[in-house]
């Protein structure tokens, strides 16, 4: 890429020397033509005086002085031709580019000068009427017509060589700034590729180290390194997620191995007792495939949703219901607050879910109470879960529904969630185009939110 670089910058000065050569060429080459020529016809108007004034009874002049004065006038040609009374012509050296059907007498004798291009050569001419052959029986009005003519240099001579060269140090110069400019213009690039190579085959500590400037190839380097931290940090909660996981599936697989085996040996003596535990702790099982399988129809679009007007009121105190005995187990008062229906859209039993899911949550971390309010406000339907547990450190409230974050929030008393609920919570209302929040709890503990858009009025 360096090199293609260099070549672009180098034939782009390239062009702009060419283009500005030939302009430069083509409008000198205009002015030149037209100087010449005024200069010619300026010096026919001269000549013509000079030469009649030298010119013998006849009108001739000898070849001598004409040459002596188109070399004092530093021309190329200088010619002479003299039309007698009768009209003939008596002396014909005009030179040969001077177009002699274009010659009009009528304009010469009058004092006008007539000029024009044959190729690169210009000419003019200037007449003039004097009294000849005065010592002959032919004397009368005599035409003297001087012809002059000068060559153009389309080609400028010197200041063509002295283009050139200054070209040629311009395009010198091109390739070392083209160069240089092209590596640093290509190094945070080359530096970026390396990155992602290191990405793509797994090293995620992989980092861009050219990020200075505020151009788009520095803010593309800080992109590629974003995209790093955000990997490894996906990857290391990744793996405190299995680890999470493979404890949870461990605990009741080792409880419900040592009962199968202890009531096979004969070791147990309380059968039901044993069944009791075995069953508790494959239904703790049964929670944790459930929340797995929540999830992964979360991420694929593989749910259902029945959104429909449903009044929240009614859901949450059927929630609060069902886990009264949870509640009372955990010897936790759970009281539902509410000014009366609160009407949204959203899914009965996915909202059921939600909630079960926020106050099971709450029901770990609270020491004596967990109020559920619902209200209307002016963004919808409002469900709060409050809990009088130890709280939530602030710097971890934008991670409470990560699904892959453990908290190391104390909990009041051990629980046998999956630590997916809250994860799962969130999905399913931002999926029925609601939204979540953590704040700190008027009770001393957390404040779980959920916020519904309201259903519009029936008519």
């Amino acid at each position: 890429m360096t090199r293609r670089l260099t070549v672009a910058l180098v034939a782009t000065a390239a062009l702009a020397l060419l283009l500005a050569g030939v302009g430069t060429l083509v409008l000198a080459g205009i002015g030149a033509r037209q100087a010449t020529e005024a200069d010619l016809r300026s010096q026919a108007g001269q000549l013509r005086d000079e030469v009649v004034e030298v010119a013998d009874d006849q009108g001739r002049v000898s070849d001598s002085r004409l040459d002596r004065l188109r070399r004092l006038a530093d021309l190329e040609g200088l010619g002479l031709q003299v039309r007698g009374p009768a009209g003939a012509i008596v002396v014909d050296g005009l030179p040969e580019v001077v177009p002699l059907a274009a010659l009009d007498l009528e304009r010469l004798q009058a004092g006008e000068v007539v000029s024009g291009w044959d190729g690169r050569t210009a000419w003019a001419a200037s007449g003039t009427t004097f009294e000849c052959g005065r010592s002959s029986s032919a004397a009368g009005p005599c035409v003297a017509v001087v012809g002059v003519t000068d060559s153009l240099d389309l080609f400028l001579g010197q200041g063509v060589r002295w283009f050139l060269l200054a070209s040629v140090a311009v395009l010198a110069l091109a390739v070392l700034v083209g160069r240089r400019l092209a590596r640093r213009l290509t190094a945070p690039l080359q530096a970026t590729e390396r990155a992602t190579r290191r990405l793509a085959a797994g090293d995620l500590a992989a980092r861009v180290t050219s990020t200075d400037g505020d151009d788009e190839v520095s803010s593309l380097a800080r992109s590629v390194n974003a995209l790093a931290e955000a990997l490894e940090q996906a990857r290391s909660a990744e793996r405190q997620f299995l680890l999470s996981v493979s404890h949870d599936l461990r605990t009741p697989l080792t409880s419900i191995r040592g009962y199968a085996e202890a009531l096979v040996d004969g070791t147990e003596p309380d059968g039901a007792s044993a069944g009791r535990v075995i069953g508790g702790q494959a239904a703790r099982l049964e929670r944790l495939v459930t929340d797995l399988l929540d999830l992964g129809s979360l991420d694929a679009g593989g749910f259902a949703l029945a959104t429909e007007r449903t009044d929240v009121v009614v859901v949450v105190a059927e929630v609060v219901e069902a886990l009264g005995p949870a509640a009372a187990g955990a010897e936790v008062r759970v009281r539902l607050e509410s000014a009366g229906p609160a009407v949204a859209l959203a899914d009965p039993q996915r909202l059921a879910q939600v909630v079960a899911n926020l106050t099971d949550n709450a029901l770990k971390h609270a020491r004596a109470t967990v109020v559920v309010s619902v209200g209307v406000d002016g963004s919808g339907v409002r469900i709060d879960v409050d809990d009088d547990g130890a709280g939530i450190d602030p710097a971890d409230r934008d991670r409470v529904f990560d699904r892959l974050w453990t908290s190391d929030r104390r909990q009041a008393r051990p629980g046998a969630g999956t630590g997916l609920g809250l994860a799962i919570a969130r999905e399913l209302v931002v999926a029925m185009g609601g939204s979540v929040a953590v704040t700190a709890s008027p009770a001393g503990g957390a404040r779980l939110s959920v916020t519904l858009p309201g259903a519009p009025t029936a008519r």
